[in-house]
C-alpha cells in the first residue's frame, strides 16, 4: 500500500537520497529520464517501446510525458529477475512507502502506474528478452529505448536488425551503453554511414523476410540516419560503467521538417517586424 499522498518527484528523489542507495544509479538512468521526458513532449511520439523497465524511472517519466501530451503509449517489457536482488527490492519499496516484501515485481510496478494514473498511457509487458527473442507492439515504433539487451556489436546488430524493419519513418532508437563500448560505437558509425549512402550491410539483411526487407530498404531509401553519442560526465556518479545512450535519429529525407511543425520562408515570420 501507498502511504499518504506520492508524488512522482518524491519517488525519484527519495531513491537519489543519501538515504537510499540510488535505483536510478544502479541503471543508470538518473538523468536520462529526464531528457526522455523532455523529447516525448517535444515530438509527442504515438508508439514508444522499453526495453528494460528496471526500477521504472524511465517509464514513469516517460508516462508523465505522454500523460501530459494525452496521446501515445509507452510498452515498457521486463521479467523482472532483477527484483530477486534484495537492494533494489528493498530501495523501490522504501521509496514507494511500500512495505510488503513479497509484493511481485509486476506487481509493483503497476500498483507504481496505477498510483500516479499512467496505467492508460503504459503497459508492462512481461517477457524475458534476448537476442532472439524481442517485443512487437504491433504496430509502427516511433521512439525505442533498449536497456535490457546486450549493447556490444553482436547485441546492436540483432536489436537493429530486429526493430529497423518495425520503424516509423521518424522515429529514434536509444541503445544504452553502446556509445562508450568501443566496438559497439564504431560498428555503428559503420552502419549509420553505410545507411547514409544508401547501402544495407549484408548481416543486417541476413534471416530478415521479403516484408521485414522491404519495410528496411524503403525506410533507407526515403529516410536520413543520425548517430549522436549521448554521455554522461563521472562527475557526481557513482556508476560509471553506464554513461552513455548511443541515439540513431531518423527523420525523411527531403527540404522541410516532417514532424508535423510550420515551417518559416525567409519573408514570413512568426514575430512582429523591428
Amino acid at each position: 500500500m501507498v502511504i499518504g499522498s506520492l508524488t512522482l518527484d518524491q519517488y525519484l528523489n527519495y531513491r537519489a537520497s543519501e538515504r537510499a542507495y540510488s535505483i536510478r544509479e544502479l541503471y543508470g538512468t538518473e538523468n536520462f529520464c529526464h531528457f526522455l521526458y523532455s523529447l516525448v513532449r517535444m515530438d509527442r511520439p504515438s508508439v514508444i517501446v522499453e526495453l528494460g523497465c528496471g526500477g521504472g524511472a524511465t517509464a514513469l517519466m516517460v508516462s508523465k510525458a505522454l500523460h501530459e501530451n494525452g496521446y501515445g503509449h509507452l510498452w515498457t517489457v521486463d521479467n523482472g529477475s532483477d527484483w530477486s536482488i534484495e537492494l533494489i527490492r528493498r530501495t523501490c519499496l522504501g521509496a514507494s512507502g511500500r512495505f510488503d516484501s513479497n509484493e511481485t515485481y509486476a506487481a509493483f510496478i503497476r500498483g507504481l502506474l496505477d498510483t500516479f494514473r499512467f496505467s492508460e498511457v503504459a503497459t508492462l509487458v512481461e517477457m524475458d528478452l534476448n537476442e532472439s527473442n524481442l517485443f512487437d507492439p504491433g504496430a509502427r515504433i516511433d521512439m525505442l529505448f533498449s536497456d535490457a539487451t546486450p549493447s556490444h556489436v553482436e547485441g546492436c546488430l540483432s536489436l537493429l536488425k530486429y526493430y529497423l524493419p518495425r520503424v516509423s519513418e521518424f522515429s529514434s532508437i536509444f541503445i544504452d551503453r553502446a556509445g562508450t563500448i568501443n566496438h559497439a560505437f564504431l560498428f555503428l558509425q559503420y552502419l549509420v554511414g553505410e545507411l547514409n549512402k544508401g547501402k544495407i550491410p549484408r548481416h543486417l539483411l541476413d534471416g530478415m523476410d521479403h516484408e521485414q526487407r522491404s519495410a528496411l530498404e524503403q525506410l533507407v531509401k526515403t529516410c536520413d540516419f543520425q548517430l549522436i553519442n549521448l554521455t554522461e560526465s563521472n562527475h557526481g556518479k557513482r556508476n560509471t560503467m553506464q554513461n552513455s545512450r548511443a541515439w540513431i535519429k531518423i527523420q525523411p529525407v527531403d527540404y522541410v521538417p516532417h514532424n508535423e511543425v510550420i515551417s518559416f520562408g525567409s519573408i514570413t515570420s512568426p514575430w512582429p517586424m523591428r
